[in-house]
């Protein structure tokens, strides 16, 4: 599991857009979370999406809503499947008064307004119109709108915690600790030390909340790590100790494991 940050080069339109196709032999889920509400359109075949504890197979049509702060992630079933994939930066939907905390968890959207909203929205991308820039923000903000008013909270009713229940704090923190420390010497003990648990008790909460062990947990953000350093072009040899391994051997035979491919198939030539 990790955070997921959003750099956007557009700072007249800070939306991360995308048409994403997925396999079912993907080799695992990249479990993540970000600050942003994420709109998921499914155009092709089915996707299972596991949002907090709960996985669910959307089909072709279906539009879903992600809560920010909720953990989630992809998986392809029965088939490859493809879908668009929406997160505006919260800056666009802020300046218009709208405020995220108040939405509930219903995630699949039935609106119609919302979706020929959306459908609107993936059009403006991808003809870029004169003043396509100001109808994707007018579109997303009114969607936005709209959802809230359908899936809202009663406003009298305190907005629930962002940061979700104890167990999921406590497994963000130390995600958000191993995200920082990956590269160092790590240390499970230490790591527990530093959010002031047991390190058994530490390594039950990951567990329960990712699925994976904390020793999974880590070994994962050192190959998402050195995927990105293979990119930039950084040879094998370098990217093992870049990336927290101490050894080749063990870092080629897990990256293939954790990626599905050789850490080779992802150097930038």
């Amino acid at each position: 599991m990790f955070f997921e940050r959003h750099v956007h080069a557009d700072k007249e339109l800070p939306i991360y857009y995308m048409l994403q196709r997925r396999s079912p032999y993907e080799p695992k889920y990249e479990l993540h979370w970000h600050e942003t509400l994420e709109w998921i359109y499914v155009t092709e075949g089915d996707v299972e999406i596991r949002i907090d504890d709960t996985a669910t197979v959307y089909h072709e049509g279906d539009l879903v809503a992600i809560n920010p702060h909720s953990p989630h992630c992809f998986r392809a079933i029965d088939g490859e499947c493809e879908y668009y994939c929406i997160i505006p930066d919260n800056s666009i939907l802020t300046s218009a008064g709208l405020e995220l905390r108040a939405l509930s968890d219903e995630h699949l959207v039935k609106n119609e307004e919302i979706r020929a909203l959306f459908l609107k929205t993936v059009s403006e991308f991808e003809r870029k119109a004169p003043y396509y820039k100001s109808c994707i923000r007018a579109n997303l903000v009114l969607m936005t709108a709209i959802l809230l008013r359908e899936h809202g909270l009663d406003a009298s009713v305190p907005a629930p915690s962002m940061g979700g229940d104890n167990a999921m704090r406590i497994t963000k923190s130390a995600i958000q600790y191993m995200e920082e420390h990956y590269s160092e010497d790590f240390s499970g003990e230490a790591l527990a030390a530093y959010l002031g648990f047991s390190r058994s008790y530490l390594c039950h909460v990951i567990s329960k909340v990712t699925g994976q062990s904390l020793t999974e947990n880590l070994l994962y953000i050192r190959c998402r790590k050195a995927r990105d350093f293979l990119r930039q072009g950084h040879s094998v040899g370098e990217v093992v100790f870049m990336s927290g391994f101490q050894n080749a051997s063990y870092f080629c035979r897990t990256y293939k494991r954790m990626m599905g491919v050789a850490p080779s198939a992802h150097r930038k030539k």
